[in-house]
């Protein structure tokens, strides 16, 4: 009983030793991650406002639990505490993290840019110009609603444009198009661009081309993923979507995540293994990454799309991440977890679902 009891005890002291150890590298790797991301953003087009700790903590409060979420006052450069004591914790994280290659795809988000901010603030300040009440209670009200809730509506004919909910914008769009018949939607599209994406007068793209293309940026992203990572310290991560395989382990490493063994040979994507199936070129690979084989193309759309725009050119190829060139690969599903609480027991194990391999 005294040997148990000795042994519980130092099991309980290193674990705890473990913990303080992961937790001073999550705090060093937090600031990073959180300084760099927000650094990306600007650089992609994003505007300050949405970079605040205040805007993050009132986003990040809608997808946590209580148990988990941190406090508005909190700057997110630390590391939420573990939620119960005595190492019970065990926490998964799930993202799907919109493969680079896949994007832009013409998503309706939320309107962030800075040139969508520059915009409303002109507007604004011109309207309390004429100082009237009813100047005076329309920028009240587009200002209670907040930058990123509205979006600007050309006028038609007659009609002059004014500012409208996102929501009743994405709403007036899925109605139109619903139900429409395939030879009519083309015409509708375009009508509804005019309305509401229509390009500038000095030729460049509309309201939510822009603010597309600044949220979607891949670094800032992958960055924002790496960042919320150290906040969270999940002890098991699970990414789908996953087109930047070896940018993320290498990254996850560095804070002590696996995803294989130790002994592991350097990763090589699923197009350049030996194996006839799908299934014998997933089992060629000691690392836990599963990624999509296009039998008929012979790569996931994810790639095809992304090695199509690079040979394309402009900068809507493969994105440098961290100051550093990765080749395109194909997007999948990925599991990494912490070794200083979990280990891998033998190699990763692939399970093919019964079914036509072009997955």
């Amino acid at each position: 009983k005294h040997v148990a009891q000795t042994a519980e005890t130092s099991a309980a002291a290193a674990l705890e030793l473990g913990e303080e150890e992961a937790m001073t590298k999550y705090a060093q790797a937090t600031t990073n991650y959180k300084d760099e991301a927000k650094q990306a953003m600007l650089r992609d087009g994003i505007d300050r406002l949405f970079l605040e700790d205040s805007h993050w903590a009132q986003v990040w409060s809608k997808h946590f639990e209580r148990t988990v979420a941190l406090d508005p006052s909190l700057p997110y450069d630390a590391p939420i505490p573990a939620s119960f004591d005595g190492g019970c914790n065990l926490r998964v994280l799930q993202w799907n993290l919109l493969a680079e290659g896949l994007v832009p795809e013409g998503f309706l988000m939320p309107l962030v840019s800075r040139n969508h901010v520059a915009s409303v603030d002109r507007y604004l300040s011109e309207r309390l110009k004429g100082g009237d009440l009813q100047d005076i209670q329309a920028v009240a009200r587009l200002t209670s609603q907040g930058h990123r809730s509205i979006v600007w509506r050309k006028g038609v004919g007659e009609a002059s444009g004014a500012w409208e909910d996102f929501a009743t914008m994405a709403c007036e769009m899925a109605s139109a198009m619903k139900g429409l018949a395939p030879e009519l939607k083309e015409a509708r599209g375009k009508e509804l661009k005019e309305i509401y994406n229509a390009d500038r007068e000095d030729g460049s793209a509309g309201q939510l081309t822009i603010n597309e293309q600044a949220i979607v940026g891949c670094e800032h992203r992958l960055l924002r993923v790496l960042w919320m990572i150290t906040v969270t310290q999940p002890d098991i991560i699970a990414f789908q979507e996953l087109d930047n395989f070896e940018f993320m382990k290498e990254e996850l490493g560095k804070i002590g995540y696996a995803c294989g063994r130790q002994d592991a040979a350097e990763y090589v994507p699923i197009k350049d293994r030996s194996g006839e199936t799908y299934g014998e070129r997933l089992a060629a690979s000691p690392w836990a990454f599963a990624p999509k084989w296009g039998k008929k193309r012979g790569m996931s759309t994810s790639r095809f799309f992304l090695e199509k725009r690079t040979k394309a050119g402009g900068p809507a190829g493969k994105a440098r991440l961290r100051d550093k060139e990765y080749s395109i690969d194909d997007d999948g599903q990925a599991i990494f977890w912490r070794q200083d609480r979990l280990r891998i027991v033998g190699s990763p194990e692939f399970y093919v679902l019964p079914g036509p391999e072009d997955i």
